[in-house]
């Protein structure tokens, strides 16, 4: 596998891999993640392939916490954001999303040329941090779900991703989309989320979901394999 993918209905989008980057084991090679244990420095120069892959834009990247919080970047911060996603129509702009298992969201309206970026880990999921970007894109640039395109990057499976009990009950009492992607010990966050997408207007034929787990494909992160490793990005910017 090559060290970017793209999608086919995002314009200007790109996935990391793990690999060509210079970081050392367990976290080699290409960790993009501040907050991994990884060597400041070789995050930094791993940070710069990437920006170097992408060309000339100000890649914004999230200090991510497990939450519902949505903020606009209506210019480039000093640090990075508290929230687990992201909105901008700014055209030099780019979001980031880091993750090693956790569901990575990318957001593209073509008629505001708008764009978000997501993370939604399991609290993520529950509190529906997907429906509240659409929303926050609505808000702030009159996007309509309609017209978004969104991109579901590299996540765990369902296959692999087995919950206790104390999570199931949590889940059972959540709306029915969320509901359907809890099966028996079992949770499906892709489709979750996916579900979520569409009970708010989201089309189905602009949700792409890359079908590729991150615990059974070693090309990617993953903290249930793992623990430590590093930190995948999906990352979307408007294209130039």
């Amino acid at each position: 596998m090559s060290r970017f993918l793209s999608f086919r209905n995002l314009p200007f989008a790109l996935v990391t891999t793990r690999r060509g980057g210079v970081s050392i084991a367990p976290r080699d090679s290409l960790n993009l993640g501040l907050n991994a244990g990884d060597d400041p420095r070789l995050v930094e120069q791993n940070r710069l392939i990437v920006a170097s892959a992408l060309g000339a834009y100000n890649i914004v990247y999230m200090n991510q916490i497990h939450g519902d919080r949505v903020v606009l970047i209506d210019k480039p911060p000093v640090l990075p954001p508290e929230c687990d996603a992201m909105i901008s129509n700014l055209p030099d702009i780019a979001l980031a999303v880091l993750t090693a298992d956790c569901v990575p969201m990318l957001f593209f309206d073509p008629k505001t040329r708008s764009i978000g970026a997501a993370h939604a880990g399991w609290r993520g999921t529950a509190t529906r941090i997907s429906v509240k970007t659409i929303e926050a894109m609505r808000e702030n640039f009159g996007s309509n779900p309609n017209d978004i395109m969104v991109g579901i990057a590299p996540a765990i499976c369902e296959k692999c991703y087995g919950i206790g009990e104390d999570l199931a009950k949590i889940w059972r009492k959540l709306p029915r989309e969320s509901r359907q992607a809890l099966k028996g010990d079992r949770l499906d966050l892709p489709l979750a989320n996916r579900l979520q997408l569409l009970s708010v207007g989201v089309l189905e034929c602009n949700i792409e979901t890359m079908a590729l787990c991150t615990y059974e494909n070693d090309d990617f992160f993953s903290y249930r394999k793992a623990s430590p490793t590093g930190r995948f990005a999906s990352i979307i910017a408007l294209k130039p």
